[in-house]
């Protein structure tokens, strides 16, 4: 009799641990399928958003962009081209599209901007145009620079910073001081007078007229 009461308990015993067992299989089994669910809704959501953030894009596109550039601006009608053909295959909005043309023209300006410091401390750091003679140099280079610059030069020169070129400078720097050292012999009178040369005479000192 005890054995067979021992038989029994163990019998039920053995039957509650696989009830539970089934039981935490199928609880297992139903977080799984709310994940896998949860992760599909998840996936549809994503695809419906960017779907949706498409479909908003193309509705705002126009038929042609009415883009401006600033006064002075580095860019030109090529890149407003450029801006709009990007924007139509994009579906952008006017205004999204202008904010790329502005972002863009900000960033060339910045650019030349470091550009133009960059070469205004070469020059001041020059050992023959820099330093202690930066003032002459600059004198003398706008002098002939006025001379002989037309304004459409001079804008171009203040526009990119080439003003502030090394190289420029001492280029302008030394017709200036050409225009200021040269003399003429008169003919026929041993007086030497002073008189600023022409450019040519400044370039071709050598050629004579007919």
């Amino acid at each position: 009799m005890a054995e067979e009461a021992n038989s029994q308990g163990q019998e039920q015993a053995q039957g509650q641990q696989q009830q539970t067992q089934g039981q935490e299989q199928g609880q297992q089994s139903q977080q799984q399928g709310q994940s896998q669910q949860g992760q599909q809704q998840q996936k549809e959501t994503v695809l419906t958003q960017k779907d949706s953030t498409t479909t908003e894009g193309k509705q705002g596109a126009p038929e042609k962009y009415e883009l401006k550039l600033p006064e002075n601006s580095f860019l030109d009608a090529s890149h407003m081209d450029e801006i709009s053909s990007y924007a139509k295959e994009k579906g952008l909005s006017n205004e999204q599209a202008q904010a790329l043309l502005d972002a863009r023209n900000q960033s060339v300006a910045e650019v030349v901007e470091r550009q133009s410091n960059q070469w205004l401390k070469e020059t001041q750091a020059d050992k023959e145009i820099g330093g202690d003679n930066l003032k002459q140099s600059v004198e003398h280079a706008k002098r002939a620079i006025n001379r002989f610059g037309s304004d459409a030069f001079k804008s171009v020169l203040n526009k990119y910073g080439y003003g502030n070129h090394p190289e420029v400078v001492r280029a302008w720097a030394a017709v200036g001081r050409a225009m200021a050292d040269g003399t003429l012999v008169v003919a026929g009178n041993q007086t030497t007078q002073k008189k600023e040369k022409s450019i040519g005479d400044v370039f071709y000192p050598d050629t004579k007229s007919a």
